[in-house]
């Protein structure tokens, strides 16, 4: 069995599910990493705005931008850590 591991750049939950493949042992055969287009992200924005309104569209932007900013300090440093 080959085990496929499809993800976006930046997803905590595939940084994670790939780590504790490694820590298992277990063979990834491929990891996908497909960004997501700009007119996913705008459709996804436009489809939020028209739901919440204005208000709640610029509080899930900046608790989003938040959330990124997070992963990325935290990606970065697992990697610059040492594994054992």
């Amino acid at each position: 069995m080959q085990i496929i591991l499809l993800t976006r750049p930046g997803n905590l939950q595939g940084i994670k599910t790939l780590e504790e493949c490694q820590r298992r042992g277990v063979r990834i055969a491929a990891a996908i990493v497909e960004p997501k287009t700009w007119a996913e992200k705008a459709r996804r924005v436009r489809r939020f705005y028209r739901a919440n309104g204005l208000v709640d569209t610029l509080r899930k932007a900046c608790s989003s931008a938040r959330l990124r900013a997070d992963r990325t300090a935290l990606a970065s440093s697992s990697s610059s850590s040492p594994r054992s």
